[in-house]
């Protein structure tokens, strides 16, 4: 793994800024510090000026595990073209087989409620496309640990102190991605992630140039770039936004990769994606909570 923000991680993100590239990023330990609270998670203010500006310039998105009503109630009104909840499983419209899933996830509620009521240091959380156990504790982790393997259709991942539990036949943030990248012509993406469901996206066959980059190097992830820490994404943002300012103007050599429905400096404008028979995405527009 080498490390994006030294300086042979400088020519890629150049040349990133000179194609049709779509920027996405996780939430929890990425855009947002982790906290011993969920509840209390939020963007610091430098982040959100930070990601309102790149999203001025870039197609932005968002790809997280939490409920994405949730998500975008915490994304500081930046203008992102979309924003994909439950580990890929949840976009706007509706996915086919979301209610499927939703009715799954359900029984499984009921079922762990049942196994693991009386179970001190474990919180089970529901996000209606997927649940989160978050455990204190060995003994807990064993006993959740147990209860799992119990659930039919179920795919358990790993991450801090907290068990996901998804549908095995919904799409995962790679997955996600993918629709988001081939609706939109991208001719290239950046990820950014901390947690075991990014490398999902890390490991997924892309069918263009893709640059991952975990927060946190470690040595079984699939990302090539890393960040030393959650503290340096701000640091990233704010250099992407630099090179999309200072890319290059109308009449210089195009970056490789470039085509001619990019123009001349190889740059297209952001704009929202709606590709709805294809990816099933629709343009975030901040609003304060869902009303599905």
């Amino acid at each position: 793994m080498k490390d994006v923000l030294a300086r042979r991680g400088r020519p890629l993100l150049r040349d990133l800024a000179g194609r049709h590239t779509l920027l996405a990023f996780d939430f929890d330990g990425t855009l947002a510090p982790i906290v011993s609270s969920r509840h209390r998670a939020q963007l610091s203010a430098a982040t959100i000026r930070l990601l309102r500006a790149l999203s001025e310039a870039w197609p932005c998105a968002v790809l997280s595990g939490r409920s994405r009503a949730d998500v975008r109630s915490r994304l500081g009104g930046a203008r992102l073209i979309a924003v994909v909840g439950n580990h890929g499983a949840e976009e706007e419209p509706r996915l086919d087989g979301a209610v499927a899933w939703r009715r799954k996830v359900r029984a499984w509620r009921r079922r762990l409620d049942a196994d693991l009521g009386g179970v001190p240091g474990i919180d089970v959380e529901d996000k209606g496309l997927s649940l989160a156990l978050h455990i204190r504790g060995r003994e807990a982790r064993r006993a959740a640990e147990r209860a799992l393997l119990e659930l039919e259709g179920a795919r358990i991942v790993g991450g801090k102190r907290v068990l996901n539990v998804v549908v095995r036949a919904a799409p995962d943030k790679g997955e996600a991605l993918d629709r988001l990248v081939r609706c939109g012509g991208y001719e290239g993406v950046l990820f950014v992630g901390d947690d075991d469901t990014d490398e999902d996206v890390f490991r997924f066959p892309a069918p263009v140039q893709l640059l991952g980059v975990a927060v946190g190097r470690r040595g079984q992830s699939a990302a090539p770039f890393y960040l030393r820490r959650q503290g340096d994404v701000a640091r990233l943002l704010s250099l992407l936004g630099r090179l999309r300012r200072d890319g290059p103007s109308p009449g210089q050599t195009p970056p490789v990769g470039g085509s001619p429905r990019t123009g001349r400096s190889g740059v297209r404008p952001p704009r929202p994606v709606s590709c709805y028979a294809t990816s099933q995405v629709t343009p975030y527009l901040p609003l304060p909570e869902d009303h599905r």
